[in-house]
């Protein structure tokens, strides 16, 4: 999330560019925990994913 302070939203974007064909979605009021925190932000931007891949 933009508030994770484990995983610096810096730290995350260093491996998005690392790794080939990665994609980063930033949680928004979310910090380390933000299945926990904001699940409905994350389900959404995983059933968006899954959509994208299908």
């Amino acid at each position: 999330g933009d508030e994770d302070t484990a995983t610096p939203y810096a730290k995350a974007e260093r491996m998005h560019f690392a790794i080939k064909g990665s994609k980063l979605a930033v949680i928004k009021g979310a910090g380390h925990t933000a299945t926990v925190e904001e699940p409905e932000q994350v389900n959404k931007v995983i059933n968006t994913f899954l959509a994208n891949c299908v």
